[in-house]
C-alpha cells in the first residue's frame, strides 16, 4: 500500500499521523508502529481499524512494509457508548449529593 493509497483510504483528519507513522517506520526499520485510524470502507463508510505496520523492505520475496489491520469498529463504538454511559451516571451521582448535602443534619 504506497503513500498515494493511504491519502485516499485513510480519513483526512487521521492521515497525518498514518504518514508521520510510515515516515518514522522507513527511517527505523525496527519500529513495529500500531495504530488506530479510520479508514474507508469499498461502500463509502468509515471504518475504525488497527494496524500494525512492519517493515521489510529489506527481507528477500518481500520487500515491502507490511500492513497488518482488522477492524475494531464495533470496539470503538461500544467504548463510545460505555464513556457515554459512565458520564450519565457521574451526572446523576453529582446531581443527588447536591439535592442531599443541605438535608443532612
Amino acid at each position: 500500500m504506497t503513500k498515494s493509497i493511504m491519502a485516499v483510504l485513510a480519513h483526512p483528519d487521521d492521515l497525518p499521523m498514518v504518514l508521520t507513522a510510515l515516515s518514522n517506520l522507513i527511517e527505523n526499520p525496527a519500529q513495529r508502529p500500531t495504530l488506530q485510524y479510520r479508514f474507508r470502507h469499498k461502500d463509502g463508510s468509515w471504518l475504525w481499524i488497527e494496524s500494525t505496520f512492519t517493515n521489510l523492505l529489506t527481507v528477500k520475496n518481500v520487500e515491502a512494509i507490511v500492513i497488518n489491520l482488522r477492524d475494531i469498529t464495533e470496539r470503538r463504538q461500544a467504548e463510545r457508548a460505555l464513556l457515554g454511559s459512565e458520564r450519565r451516571y457521574w451526572a446523576l451521582f453529582e446531581r443527588y449529593c447536591w439535592q442531599t448535602r443541605g438535608k443532612a443534619g
